[in-house]
């Protein structure tokens, strides 16, 4: 089984930005994550939903799936 290691990620979509975990792999990148076909979603947990234009938290929830397809941007955070 491969190592895997927790990684915080802000991920924007057209309608709210999201802030949460995401496991990677291990001295792996986000990108690489987004970029693996096998998988239309990206499974965050320990999530805060934020509106865009207030950036008020809208909504927590301990996971939360994420299609691909509706990620306009992402990136770890440092």
């Amino acid at each position: 089984m491969s190592e895997t290691e927790k990684c915080k990620v802000i991920i924007y979509t057209s309608l709210c930005r999201i802030k949460g975990d995401m496991m990677i792999m291990q001295g792996g990148r986000v990108l690489d994550s987004l970029n693996a076909h096998a998988k239309p979603f990206i499974a965050l947990t320990d999530v805060e939903i934020l509106d865009l234009e207030s950036d008020k938290i809208i909504d927590t929830t301990d996971f939360i799936a994420v299609s691909k397809d509706s990620i306009i941007a992402a990136y770890p955070i440092v």
